[in-house]
């Protein structure tokens, strides 16, 4: 089960994912993601090559992925067909999770760990995400889920 869910959320779930923030958005993610000095430098001669990699970063990242995009099997469907594909995912997640407090029970396993880090992208990311409004609209159990988890083994570290 743990590896079946892995694999739907690492090669389909957060692939959807990747293709609405760096795809579509990426210009957007860069800004709420990348801090305004990220590609400062005290060094001689930086000026140059910080707006070189600025200016040619982000095209560059959206149009490699959506070159990516186009041999994945879903990568040709529309974008509402995208998202219902991913918040099916999800709403999958939120059914086996259910009132449970982990995925396998009272204890956090290596799913959970996997969970967590696609989950809070969608989550924490200050980016309105299809993804998002799904999993507020319909699973408040994966958002009680996450905030379990990152209290439980994050905590003060957040």
């Amino acid at each position: 089960i743990a590896h079946s869910i892995t694999r739907m959320v690492e090669e389909h779930t957060t692939q959807i994912g990747f293709y609405y923030r760096y795809g579509l958005h990426m210009h957007e993610f860069d800004k709420v993601i990348i801090p305004n000095d990220w590609f400062q430098s005290s060094s001689a001669g930086s000026t140059a090559k910080t707006w070189l990699v600025s200016k040619m970063w982000i095209p560059m990242m959206q149009h490699a992925f959506l070159k990516k995009l186009y041999w994945v099997p879903f990568g040709r469907h529309s974008d509402s067909e995208k998202w219902e594909f991913c918040c099916e995912d999800i709403q999958s997640i939120s059914d086996y999770l259910g009132d449970k407090k982990y995925f396998f029970g009272d204890e956090a396993t290596t799913i959970d760990c996997t969970l967590f880090g696609h989950l809070a992208q969608f989550l924490y990311i200050p980016m309105d995400f299809p993804q998002k409004r799904y999993i507020h609209e319909h699973c408040q159990n994966l958002i009680e889920y996450v905030e379990r988890f990152k209290e439980q083994y994050w905590g003060e570290d957040w």
